[in-house]
């Protein structure tokens, strides 16, 4: 983060009802970078699920959700109790 807002990329302020947190925008220049690229990971996972039935990405979607319910619950098992 410290990077972009470096570069002029992006604009960082503190929060005027939570000081303790900040708050991030893309500058003009930073928006100008944000657009969708032609080999990067996010459009080539779009466009395979494009290619998918919508029923398979629903079924994967519910496989995920519960994978990643399971891992919560298992993470809240084994914290330790204070």
């Amino acid at each position: 983060m410290q990077r972009l807002a470096r570069h002029g990329l992006l604009r960082r302020r503190i929060d005027s009802r939570d000081a303790r947190r900040s708050l991030l925008s893309l500058t003009d220049e930073g928006r100008l970078l944000d657009v969708e690229r032609e080999g990067t990971v996010e459009t080539a996972i779009q466009r395979a699920l494009e290619r998918m039935a919508p029923a398979k990405v629903q079924a994967t979607r519910e496989v995920l959700v519960a994978l990643a319910e399971s891992l919560s619950a298992t993470a809240d098992d084994t914290s330790p109790t204070p």
